[in-house]
């Protein structure tokens, strides 16, 4: 609900300075909680022609929304944008480690997945637990691969959108 309350605020504060990149990127981000991705990249893109625009939060995004809309690979390709700016922020890195879950990709989701670890103190204990535990799925999976089609366990994860 404070995303639908923070939409007239951004919105007002655009009127008064239509061309402030950070309000734009502060907009998409509540239009990618609101459900609507793809009005989020259209601020997103507009928002990195503008001068000194926020590019880590606004590559972030852009992988967010993606992911949203089920372009993985796309959003792959922003969160790596995002990744050179800041290889260690840990938001990053979850939303990383589940897009390549999702793709199945697990080596890769597995090095995101530690290194969010290793990033500092997840969100809960219990976030921390799921995640532990899906590496070790991961790392059994990765063991038998040649005898099994796919990671046993579906995660639950979603991308935060942070």
């Amino acid at each position: 609900s404070s995303y639908a309350e923070a939409y007239p605020l951004i919105m007002e504060l655009l009127r008064l300075n239509p061309n402030d990149p950070q309000g734009l990127a502060n907009l998409a981000i509540s239009e990618i909680a609101l459900g609507r991705p793809e009005q989020a990249i259209a601020y997103l893109d507009g928002a990195l022609t503008l001068e000194d625009p926020p590019e880590f939060k606004i590559y972030f995004h852009q992988g967010v929304a993606r992911s949203k809309l089920h372009k993985l690979e796309e959003a792959i390709a922003w969160y790596r944008k995002a990744e050179n700016l800041d290889p260690g922020h840990k938001h990053l890195l979850f939303n990383m480690a589940v897009t390549f879950d999702r793709l199945e990709r697990y080596k890769e989701a597995l090095d995101c997945y530690s290194r969010f670890l290793k990033a500092g103190e997840s969100s809960s204990p219990r976030e921390r637990r799921d995640v532990e535990t899906r590496i070790g799925v991961l790392l059994a999976y990765l063991v038998e691969a040649p005898q099994t089609p796919s990671a046993e366990g579906t995660h639950r994860y979603t991308e935060q959108e942070r």
